[in-house]
């Protein structure tokens, strides 16, 4: 699209592409007012950050090294720095440098949780609890809150990676239409056929394997300068082509046994 076709700001063109409606021609409020929010964003200083304690966040900010990066997004410590408003509930609310952190796990596996309801869609596979942003972290929950998906439903970290558009201390944009394809993905079985033998079960792997391999959708994520609306941050980040895979599901082999009851279903 050209900038004469978009009715979305000037500044949030990026090689012909709008950020803020991603090509549709329709205005998104939200995330209009994200993109100006990055773009004013105030970039923290190196004694801002060797001065930052952590905060309500303490204990997982003292985990994490100064390399650590975010799995979902690749920011590492310094670039989770937001400039924003503290205790903003409270009277004595003040503006100053913030950082979230949570260990990230899947509802679905919490004992504590909600459970999926009988005919709810649930995971598929499910994923080790790591510490991630807090931006990641509430993308998780915005996108599922936008779709109208279960609430015990939980995007892994490599699913969130796919569908945000970070920017070094700012907010995230999300990419509501990935986020479905996702969780489509991640959640609704394979329609197997009856097979009737060992033979037709292998025939059904290697189908499945190949249109996975064809219905690959990459999306790529590119660094962009100080002065751009999405930000990819330092020179340390180098162009991603990252993947919204089928969440590489495949048809289980049968066992022997069941091969052989296929062979022969008359015996028990």
């Amino acid at each position: 699209m050209t900038k004469s076709l978009c009715p979305c700001k000037p500044e949030f063109l990026l090689n012909g592409c709008c950020l803020a409606c991603d090509g549709t021609k329709i205005k998104i409020a939200n995330r209009e007012k994200t993109l100006d929010s990055n773009l004013r964003r105030r970039i923290p200083s190196w004694e801002d950050y060797l001065s930052f304690d952590g905060a309500h966040c303490r204990q997982l900010w003292a985990k994490l090294d100064d390399h650590w990066q975010c799995p979902c997004c690749d920011r590492t410590r310094y670039e989770l720095l937001r400039w924003t408003m503290l205790f903003p509930k409270r009277p004595d609310r003040r503006e100053g440098w913030a950082v979230g952190l949570h260990t990230h796990h899947d509802h679905g596996t919490d004992p504590y949780a909600t459970k999926p309801l009988p005919g709810q869609p649930r995971r598929i596979t499910s994923f080790a609890p790591v510490i991630i942003c807090e931006q990641c972290n509430s993308a998780d929950g915005t996108a599922k809150r936008h779709l109208g998906l279960p609430s015990s439903f939980t995007f892994a970290p490599v699913e969130i990676r796919q569908f945000v558009r970070p920017t070094p201390h700012g907010k995230h944009i999300i990419r509501y239409n990935l986020a479905q394809m996702i969780f489509d993905q991640a959640t609704t079985p394979p329609c197997l056929p009856r097979c009737s033998s060992a033979d037709g079960w292998e025939e059904v792997y290697r189908s499945m394997r190949a249109s996975q391999a064809q219905n690959c959708t990459s999306v790529v994520s590119k660094p962009y300068d100080q002065n751009s609306t999405y930000l990819n941050g330092s020179n340390h980040f180098a162009e991603r082509v990252l993947l919204v895979l089928p969440c590489g599901r495949s048809a289980a082999r049968p066992t022997r046994k069941a091969a052989f009851h296929a062979q022969a279903p008359g015996r028990h």
